[in-house]
């Protein structure tokens, strides 16, 4: 055979392996797209000694959540701090500014849980176009992180305050080992779970919180939260509005958070009947000092508040909120 025909049949051989193996890529990426797993339910994390849990759900057909991924992207791309090497993973994944690519991380899942005795677990859950962010979590944790072993398969690390994990689409944080491994263990079960303060969480709504448990679990916990002249949240509580965990059986919010407002409902339960009438008191005064607080930052408070048998509901939208926003992506 010539030399130029050896040449030409040598580049048609490549030509038709490059395609073998671009089509093939493309029909494994449309595979693993469309069995990549969807976002997980943080209900499950939570047990029956969960006194705290937060949850942020964001689907792909959410107009309130792609409008506030997108606009957090500009904040940060105009006056934030944005790493180089952020841009370029940016540009890999076929995204040409951060906007497109926030997006992109349509549908999500984030959350905290709070056990009894004050450990954590946080987590944050992608769907399937943005897996490749939890790969590139993994990758750092290898990379920077002392590994502690294997929990059913899944590489355990050691991070700064805890340790960490990343199962397939979810990356997980906890303050133990052992809390860790619990989270991954109910992170496979069949449905959420209906104990503790998972019991009354909203399902329907984007944002939810769950709080409850036994006076010396609630004054702890708000006592873990200081401001900046040290003063804890629960000491502010007892000194101020003469309320302590002892007060509460549980409270509990529901709502949407979007470009320019917190909306929602907030609903407490006294542990007793006959503490109902001071805690209204102090939640009225409560109110009020929150309102002075946010006109001070520039942002609006509006209220309702009403008595519903024992118990205490309040309907409130935080406005304004862009100013808030603006501040986050600058620190």
């Amino acid at each position: 055979m010539k030399r130029k025909k050896k040449i030409l049949v040598g580049c048609g051989a490549l030509a038709g392996l490059a395609f073998l193996t671009c089509g093939g890529g493309y029909l494994w990426l449309r595979s693993w797209l469309s069995e990549a797993p969807e976002p997980l339910d943080g209900r499950r994390l939570a047990g029956p000694e969960t006194r705290v849990i937060l949850l942020y759900r964001a689907g792909e057909d959410d107009t309130g959540a792609r409008e506030l991924a997108r606009h957090l992207a500009k904040l940060l791309e105009e006056k934030g701090k944005f790493p180089e090497e952020a841009r370029d993973m940016i540009g890999y994944l076929g995204y040409d500014n951060l906007p497109d690519f926030a997006e992109a991380l349509l549908p999500i899942t984030m959350g905290v849980l709070v056990d009894k005795d004050l450990g954590r677990v946080e987590f944050a859950s992608f769907g399937r176009h943005a897996n490749p962010i939890a790969r590139g979590i993994r990758y750092d944790l290898e990379k920077e992180g002392e590994t502690l072993g294997e929990h059913d398969g899944t590489a355990l690390f050691r991070t700064d305050d805890g340790c960490a994990a990343v199962k397939e689409n979810t990356w997980f944080f906890a303050t133990s080992q052992e809390l860790l491994e619990t989270a991954l263990d109910r992170a496979q079960d069949a449905a959420p779970s209906r104990e503790g303060a998972a019991r009354h969480l909203d399902p329907s709504s984007p944002l939810t919180l769950s709080v409850e448990g036994d006076g010396d679990f609630l004054d702890r916990f708000l006592d873990q939260a200081r401001d900046e002249k040290g003063v804890s949240f629960g000491e502010s509580l007892r000194k101020n509005l003469d309320l302590t965990g002892r007060d509460f059986e549980r409270c509990s919010f529901a709502g949407k958070v979007g470009v320019e407002s917190l909306e929602g409902d907030w609903l407490l339960v006294p542990a007793g009947a006959s503490r109902t009438p001071r805690i209204a008191r102090s939640v009225d005064r409560l109110l009020a000092e929150l309102v002075r607080y946010y006109l001070s930052e520039g942002l609006d408070l509006e209220h309702q508040s009403r008595r519903s048998g024992d118990e205490i509901e309040v309907h409130w939208t935080l406005g304004n909120l862009d100013r808030f926003w603006q501040d986050v992506v600058a620190e």
